[in-house]
């Protein structure tokens, strides 16, 4: 990838980094670090020479989070609407209303 992508990557992932230390919803926070986590395993994966160490924390991470993320929203809504108020929750997180 070029050098001005692997640069927003970096730092939108640390931009991310720090937006999710601040926010107090644990939804929005988890969403964050997942988007965070997966831009920082495509910068390591697209050096020159690819950090896979770093990569493979990153998936960790990444694994983690959603693992906790579906855990939390299961708890919240209950099995039965988890799967119907999933989507309009994930985008509550992200700050869209869904509607175009």
């Amino acid at each position: 990838m070029c050098s001005l992508i692997m640069d927003i990557l970096i730092n939108l992932a640390n931009v991310l980094y720090v937006v999710a230390y601040f926010t107090t919803n644990i939804v929005r926070l988890r969403v964050l670090t997942l988007v965070a986590a997966s831009c920082l395993a495509l910068y390591f994966l697209n050096q020159p020479v690819p950090m896979l160490n770093v990569v493979a924390w990153n998936v960790g991470f990444i694994m983690l989070n959603l693992f906790q993320l579906l855990r939390l929203l299961r708890r919240r809504y209950g099995h039965e609407r988890f799967s119907a108020k999933l989507s309009r929750e994930m985008l509550a997180a992200i700050g869209t209303s869904g509607r175009p």
